[in-house]
């Protein structure tokens, strides 16, 4: 009975020797000392034949219970002081025997130098303003909570460092600057990183906005003209407007707004208008107008008034005319007997013919039409014209089929004559260039007159000439007379100017 209560005791204590709890292969891993000087622990160790839980203690601080599948097992934070001599104590819920003890030690945490490189730098393309941003970025640690960035004398802010990376804008791109960037810690000054970006050069972009075009009422002839405005940006000499397949033309910028026209308002012109920087075609704006249409009036020319003046000393007359008009063009012609008066503005109105023969033989008529609509027109016949004849003692003056040209008595003289010596008659709308066979002497005079005969302009030459220039360019369109004395030479030189 006695051996076999003791081989019961031998199989019982063999059984728990077999099943017994076991911890062990302890790995404790410490993590960096943060800013407030502490740190954690992360636990993992072997565990067998254990109940489900575990706890942990040390230093007189229970830290908890903690099932086995939660390893590994991060505790903390713990102060690193310098001081404190950590030690731990892991234990089976179950069974105290079955345990783990770790005499860890004393652990230090001072804060490592501040410590900021790495700056990086990323400029943007420039905007419209001639403006840039630069992106700014860096290394940084051992730092306080907030940075500052300051450059060429200007400060930029204060940030914080979870706003990495950061963004600086409206640099002016002035191609003068010599940008530098200078990062510096809140806390320590000392703590600091630079860059230099250097100069940066933004070439303005051309711009040209707001196009505005603004129609005119549309006149008697069916035409209308159009304001054109705009904004820019551009300094450039010089714009350009094209519309409908034309070139309007080369305007100065200072110039606006430009008035453009007559255009036709048709009912199917879709009008339309680019402009664009003169040599720089891709910087340009354009609008449409649209179609336009103008109820354009008939033309017609009435109440046609023809006033004959009293004869002259030469027997000549001249009439004056008048008349009303509407949708009519710029412009009307006279003719008359064959003979074509010449072509006058509507706005010279009321205009006077002659001098004409009142010779008692021709039927006069004139008849009046549109310079560009000739079934446009008015016709009067003031019949036969008599004026007294009186002899002329003079030489009389040769002249063609066309109107006579009269001169007051102070004026003509007998001894006047007609020299063929002129070798060229040259015309513009500014000036009339005559040229003699003959050299001038100095002191010629030379005079221009009107078809009364009155002195115009006067001018006496310096010097030996073959040549004489007129300025022309204030005299309205109509026939004129050249007076040229030369010693004991006349000579008269019929000219119109249209």
């Amino acid at each position: 009975m006695k051996r076999l209560a003791l081989l019961l005791c031998y199989i019982n204590l063999f059984a728990g020797t077999a099943s017994a709890c076991l911890l062990s292969d302890l790995i404790i891993t410490q993590s960096d000392c943060n800013k407030e000087k502490k740190f954690y622990l992360t636990f993992d160790f072997k565990h067998k034949d254990n109940s489900d839980c575990f706890t942990i203690s040390g230093n007189g601080k229970n830290y908890g219970t903690f099932a086995y599948s939660k390893l590994p097992l991060t505790l903390g934070p713990f102060s690193g002081d310098c001081s404190t001599n950590y030690e731990f104590v892991i234990r089976d819920c179950k069974n105290d025997a079955c345990k783990l003890v770790e005499q860890y030690g004393v652990v230090c945490c001072e804060n490592p130098p501040c410590e900021l490189s790495d700056l990086r730098l990323e400029k943007t393309k420039c905007d419209a303003n001639a403006t840039f941003c630069v992106s700014l970025n860096f290394t940084h640690s051992g730092n306080s909570s907030c940075f500052k960035v300051s450059g060429n004398g200007k400060e930029y802010g204060k940030y914080s460092y979870s706003q990495l990376p950061i963004k600086i804008c409206g640099l002016a791109g002035n191609c003068e600057t010599d940008y530098e960037f200078v990062v510096k810690d809140c806390e320590n000054s000392e703590c600091s990183v630079s860059k230099n970006l250097g100069i940066v050069c933004c070439e303005k972009p051309c711009k040209l906005y707001d196009l505005n075009l603004v129609k005119t009422d549309c006149n008697d002839a069916g035409q209308f003209y159009v304001t054109l405005n705009f904004k820019y940006n551009d300094t450039a000499a010089c714009f350009n407007v094209k519309g409908n397949g034309k070139n309007y033309g080369n305007f100065k910028f200072y110039k606006l707004p430009v008035k453009l026209g007559p255009f036709t308002g048709d009912c199917k012109t879709n009008y339309e208008f680019t402009v664009s920087v003169c040599e720089k075609a891709e910087c340009s704006v354009s609008k449409s107008l649209g179609i336009v249409c103008c109820e354009k009036k008939k033309c017609e020319i009435k109440e046609l008034k023809i006033t004959k003046s009293d004869c002259n000393s030469d027997n000549n007359f001249f009439v004056t005319i008048n008349f009303k008009y509407s949708g009519t063009s710029s412009c009307f012609k006279v003719k008359g007997n064959g003979f074509n008066y010449g072509t006058f503005n509507y706005n010279q109105l009321p205009i006077q013919i002659g001098p004409l023969k009142g010779d008692c033989k021709k039927q006069y008529e004139f008849i009046v039409y549109d310079c560009e609509m000739e079934s446009c027109k008015a016709s009067k016949n003031i019949g036969k014209v008599c004026c007294e004849f009186k002899k002329n003692d003079g030489n009389d003056l040769k002249q063609d089929e066309g109107p006579k040209v009269m001169f007051n008595e102070d004026v003509w003289k007998p001894d006047y004559q007609i020299e063929d010596e002129i070798s060229g008659l040259q015309q513009t709308s500014e000036k009339l260039i005559i040229r003699f066979n003959n050299t001038l002497f100095p002191q010629t005079e030379v005079q221009l007159l009107n078809l009364y005969g009155i002195p115009l302009k006067n001018k006496e030459l310096s010097r030996f000439e073959n040549v004489i220039e007129l300025n022309t360019s204030d005299l309205l369109p109509g026939i004129y007379i050249v007076l040229v004395k030369d010693m004991d030479k006349q000579q008269l030189i019929k000219f119109m100017k249209w």
